[in-house]
Parts: structure tokens; C-alpha cells; sequence
């Protein structure tokens, strides 16, 4: 088996100390850590690194984390990226907006770092159960499509021997190995009997005239 993906923990804040506080305290759980500190560059480098998780910040100039997160999430390329606000604001209505986003988490930057490395603990687990479903989930379609193509080529191949077996110069019939009774027969063998093949299928060989 391939080994995992290292944990990416990519985190977008525009202030230098969050960013130095955050990435101290991931990077010691022997996690990547990667950064931005403005909404259209965090956007850009999600894109192309494709992270584990992303830690969002909702302050900040340009566009905020809000509009960050509605872009990551129209985007087919990290729409399912797990995406956690981590803010200063601690209105309700805050909380609910980045929620209804698509965040999958809403961490207040008063939080204790014990709660912090928790619920992203969490989340990461959750991912990483999505993600095994999602890959069982092609696993079993690609299966499914496989076994489609194997039946459409039996259907072919069948076909192909009722057109060779009914229209052979030859005379063919079929039988069962037990008895000898007979399964099938083609026209030709029908003309050299002269009895229709409805009154030859369930004789026994020896029974034909």
C-alpha cells in the first residue's frame, strides 16, 4: 500500500504573530505547515497545493475569509477541502455565516491551545474517514464498470456464436454430457433430420430418426 499524504495544515492570517504562534504549535505535532497572509494569495496557493486542512482568519484586507472560503468551496479543485474559521469575532452571527459557507469548524482565537490542537484533531479524523469512503466508493464504480464492459463482451460473444452457429453450412447440434440429450441444433441440422428443431431439442441422440 502507498503511504499516506503528510498532514498540510495550510493557514491564511495577515498577522505575522498568529502565524508564528500557529505554526510552532502544529509543526510539533510533526505537521506541514504552510501559509498566506492575504485572502487572494491564501486562494491562489490552495489551488496548486491542495493542503489537508485549511485554518482561516476572517479580518483581513483585500477580501476576508469569508469570501475566501466561498471560493475554495466553488472550486471544484478544493471544494472539499476542510476548511476551519479561526477569528477574533465571536458573534453568533459570524459563527453561522462561515457555517453555512461550508466551514467546517468555527475555533475563537481566545481558545486554549489544548482545545485548538483537539478539534482539529477532529476534523483531520473525519477527513480522512470521508476521504476512504469517497476512494471505496470509486473503488466499487470502477468495479461496477468493469463488470459491465465483461458483460457487454459476453452479450457480443453470444451473439456472434448464435449468428455462426444458426447460419453454418454445417449441421450442428448440442447435447447434455449426461444422457446425451440434445440442447440445441442449427438450421442445417434441421433440414438433414427434417423435423423442426422445436420437436428435436429434448430427444436423446439415439431417439432421432
Amino acid at each position: 500500500m502507498p503511504e499516506s499524504a503528510p498532514t498540510t495544515i495550510f493557514i491564511i492570517d495577515d498577522s505575522p504573530v498568529n502565524l508564528h504562534v500557529l505554526s510552532k504549535l502544529m509543526q510539533q505535532l510533526g505537521w506541514q505547515v504552510l501559509s498566506a497572509t492575504s485572502g487572494e494569495e491564501g486562494i491562489k496557493q490552495v489551488a496548486e497545493i491542495l493542503p489537508t486542512v485549511v485554518l482561516l482568519d476572517i479580518l483581513m484586507p483585500g477580501i476576508d475569509g469569508f469570501e475566501v472560503c466561498r471560493q475554495l468551496k466553488d472550486n471544484p479543485k478544493t471544494r472539499n477541502i476542510p476548511i476551519i474559521f479561526m477569528s477574533a469575532l465571536t458573534d453568533l452571527e459570524s459563527t453561522v455565516k462561515a457555517l453555512e459557507l461550508g466551514a467546517v469548524d468555527y475555533i475563537k482565537k481566545t481558545s486554549f491551545q489544548q482545545e485548538i490542537i483537539a478539534r482539529l484533531k477532529l476534523q483531520l479524523k473525519l477527513h480522512q474517514a470521508n476521504q476512504a469512503l469517497i476512494d471505496k466508493n470509486q473503488d466499487l464504480e470502477q468495479q461496477i464498470q468493469v463488470n459491465e464492459k465483461i458483460r457487454q463482451e459476453l452479450v457480443q460473444s453470444e451473439a456472434n456464436f448464435a449468428v455462426t452457429f444458426n447460419h453454418s453450412p454445417d449441421s450442428i447440434f448440442i447435447h447434455g454430457l449426461q444422457g446425451g440429450v440434445i440442447m440445441d441444433v442449427n438450421h442445417r441440422f434441421c433440414q438433414l433430420i427434417g423435423l423442426e428443431k422445436d420437436a428435436i431439442v429434448g430427444l436423446s441422440f439415439l431417439d432421432l430418426p
